[in-house]
Protein backbone atom coordinates (compact mmCIF):
# COMPACT_ATOMS: atom_id res chain seq x y z
CA UNK A 1 0.00 0.00 0.00
CA UNK A 2 2.90 2.49 0.67
CA UNK A 3 4.28 1.51 -2.73
CA UNK A 4 1.23 1.89 -4.27
CA UNK A 5 0.58 5.63 -2.90
CA UNK A 6 4.28 6.53 -3.47
CA UNK A 7 3.35 5.63 -7.38
CA UNK A 8 0.42 7.97 -7.01
CA UNK A 9 1.91 10.97 -5.93
CA UNK A 10 5.10 10.57 -8.07
CA UNK A 11 2.38 10.01 -11.35
CA UNK A 12 0.34 12.94 -10.18
CA UNK A 13 3.66 15.40 -9.91
CA UNK A 14 4.46 14.49 -13.01
CA UNK A 15 1.51 14.67 -14.47
CA UNK A 16 1.51 18.42 -13.29
CA UNK A 17 4.75 19.23 -13.89
CA UNK A 18 4.30 17.89 -17.55
CA UNK A 19 0.99 19.23 -18.54
CA UNK A 20 1.54 22.51 -16.96
CA UNK A 21 1.09 24.47 -20.06
CA UNK A 22 -2.42 23.30 -20.61
CA UNK A 23 -3.53 23.68 -17.03
CA UNK A 24 -2.64 27.40 -16.90
CA UNK A 25 -2.99 30.87 -18.87
CA UNK A 26 -0.91 33.60 -19.16
CA UNK A 27 -1.14 36.37 -17.09
CA UNK A 28 -3.63 38.80 -18.18
CA UNK A 29 -5.26 42.13 -17.26
CA UNK A 30 -8.57 41.92 -15.55
CA UNK A 31 -11.06 44.02 -14.18
CA UNK A 32 -11.85 41.43 -11.05
CA UNK A 33 -8.33 41.72 -9.45
CA UNK A 34 -9.53 44.54 -7.39
CA UNK A 35 -11.11 41.44 -5.50
CA UNK A 36 -8.36 41.62 -3.45
CA UNK A 37 -7.85 44.08 -0.82
CA UNK A 38 -4.15 42.86 -0.08
CA UNK A 39 -2.18 44.94 2.46
CA UNK A 40 1.10 45.66 1.12
CA UNK A 41 3.27 45.27 4.60
CA UNK A 42 2.07 41.52 3.92
CA UNK A 43 4.94 41.19 0.92
CA UNK A 44 7.67 43.46 0.76
CA UNK A 45 10.12 41.42 -1.43
CA UNK A 46 8.18 40.85 -4.94
CA UNK A 47 4.76 40.25 -6.31
CA UNK A 48 3.29 38.53 -9.20
CA UNK A 49 -0.56 38.52 -10.03
CA UNK A 50 -1.89 35.84 -12.16
CA UNK A 51 -4.79 34.67 -13.72
CA UNK A 52 -5.93 31.36 -15.00
CA UNK A 53 -9.02 29.05 -16.23
CA UNK A 54 -9.08 25.24 -15.93
CA UNK A 55 -11.80 23.62 -18.17
CA UNK A 56 -13.75 20.56 -16.40
CA UNK A 57 -14.90 17.53 -18.19
CA UNK A 58 -14.97 14.67 -15.20
CA UNK A 59 -16.87 11.56 -15.00
CA UNK A 60 -18.29 11.47 -11.02
CA UNK A 61 -20.38 8.72 -9.28
CA UNK A 62 -23.59 9.79 -8.44
CA UNK A 63 -24.95 7.86 -4.86
CA UNK A 64 -28.17 7.76 -6.45
CA UNK A 65 -27.98 7.73 -10.05
CA UNK A 66 -24.95 6.59 -11.10
CA UNK A 67 -22.22 7.67 -13.51
CA UNK A 68 -22.38 11.62 -14.29
CA UNK A 69 -20.32 14.09 -15.78
CA UNK A 70 -19.23 17.86 -13.79
CA UNK A 71 -18.99 20.05 -17.01
CA UNK A 72 -17.94 23.70 -16.69
CA UNK A 73 -14.59 25.68 -16.18
CA UNK A 74 -12.94 27.08 -12.80
CA UNK A 75 -11.46 30.89 -12.79
CA UNK A 76 -8.68 31.52 -10.55
CA UNK A 77 -7.02 34.67 -9.45
CA UNK A 78 -3.41 34.00 -7.63
CA UNK A 79 -1.80 37.15 -6.42
CA UNK A 80 2.27 35.93 -5.21
CA UNK A 81 4.07 37.36 -2.71
CA UNK A 82 7.44 36.79 -1.57
CA UNK A 83 7.83 36.93 1.91
CA UNK A 84 10.88 35.04 3.05
CA UNK A 85 13.79 33.15 1.21
CA UNK A 86 12.05 30.67 -0.86
CA UNK A 87 8.41 30.84 0.72
CA UNK A 88 5.46 32.45 -0.97
CA UNK A 89 2.81 33.52 0.75
CA UNK A 90 -0.31 32.95 -2.76
CA UNK A 91 -3.35 34.85 -2.17
CA UNK A 92 -5.88 32.49 -3.83
CA UNK A 93 -9.68 33.78 -5.69
CA UNK A 94 -11.00 30.78 -6.82
CA UNK A 95 -14.83 30.99 -9.08
CA UNK A 96 -16.26 27.74 -9.82
CA UNK A 97 -19.18 28.01 -12.56
CA UNK A 98 -20.01 23.92 -13.53
CA UNK A 99 -23.01 21.74 -13.92
CA UNK A 100 -23.74 17.93 -13.22
CA UNK A 101 -25.48 16.14 -15.60
CA UNK A 102 -27.25 13.00 -15.39
CA UNK A 103 -27.26 9.94 -17.54
CA UNK A 104 -31.31 9.73 -17.43
CA UNK A 105 -33.29 10.37 -20.59
CA UNK A 106 -33.97 14.36 -19.45
CA UNK A 107 -30.06 14.63 -19.45
CA UNK A 108 -30.71 16.46 -15.86
CA UNK A 109 -28.76 20.08 -15.23
CA UNK A 110 -27.60 21.15 -11.26
CA UNK A 111 -25.86 24.07 -11.18
CA UNK A 112 -22.48 24.59 -9.24
CA UNK A 113 -21.48 28.19 -8.22
CA UNK A 114 -18.52 28.94 -6.12
CA UNK A 115 -16.35 31.51 -5.07
CA UNK A 116 -13.20 31.35 -2.15
CA UNK A 117 -10.50 33.44 -0.90
CA UNK A 118 -8.13 31.29 0.50
CA UNK A 119 -4.17 32.53 1.70
CA UNK A 120 -1.76 29.22 1.64
CA UNK A 121 2.08 29.37 1.71
CA UNK A 122 4.10 27.76 -0.47
CA UNK A 123 7.82 26.99 -1.31
CA UNK A 124 9.47 27.51 -4.60
CA UNK A 125 9.44 23.55 -5.73
CA UNK A 126 5.97 22.81 -3.25
CA UNK A 127 2.34 21.99 -3.90
CA UNK A 128 -0.09 22.83 -1.44
CA UNK A 129 -3.39 20.68 -1.84
CA UNK A 130 -6.34 22.80 -1.54
CA UNK A 131 -9.55 21.02 -0.53
CA UNK A 132 -13.28 22.94 -1.71
CA UNK A 133 -16.73 22.01 -1.43
CA UNK A 134 -19.66 23.05 -3.52
CA UNK A 135 -23.35 23.30 -3.27
CA UNK A 136 -25.20 21.66 -5.98
CA UNK A 137 -28.49 23.17 -7.18
CA UNK A 138 -31.52 21.19 -6.56
CA UNK A 139 -29.45 18.44 -4.85
CA UNK A 140 -29.45 18.76 -1.24
CA UNK A 141 -27.92 15.40 -0.60
CA UNK A 142 -24.59 16.14 -3.08
CA UNK A 143 -21.81 18.48 -2.62
CA UNK A 144 -18.76 18.80 -5.17
CA UNK A 145 -15.08 18.04 -3.72
CA UNK A 146 -12.13 19.77 -5.35
CA UNK A 147 -9.24 18.96 -4.75
CA UNK A 148 -6.86 21.89 -5.97
CA UNK A 149 -3.42 21.60 -6.66
CA UNK A 150 -1.49 25.46 -5.89
CA UNK A 151 1.68 26.04 -7.08
CA UNK A 152 3.87 29.39 -8.31
CA UNK A 153 3.07 28.14 -11.46
CA UNK A 154 -0.85 28.23 -11.80
CA UNK A 155 -3.49 26.39 -10.25
CA UNK A 156 -4.97 23.01 -11.21
CA UNK A 157 -7.32 19.85 -9.87
CA UNK A 158 -6.10 16.74 -8.84
CA UNK A 159 -9.29 15.23 -7.57
CA UNK A 160 -13.34 16.10 -8.09
CA UNK A 161 -15.90 14.00 -6.40
CA UNK A 162 -19.44 14.10 -5.12
CA UNK A 163 -19.57 14.01 -1.06
CA UNK A 164 -22.94 12.33 0.09
CA UNK A 165 -24.32 15.18 2.73
CA UNK A 166 -25.54 13.52 5.84
CA UNK A 167 -29.34 14.68 6.60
Amino acid sequence: MKTLTSIVGIFLILSIVGCRENLVNPPEPSKNLELYKINEADAPYSHLMQKGVIDIFQEVIDPLLGSCRVEGQAMYYQDIRTYNVGLNKIFLNIEMNSELTTPLMNHARYSIKGKSLDTVIVSEEGIYILEKNYPISGRPDLRLGVQYLVTTEGVGIARIVLLPIDT
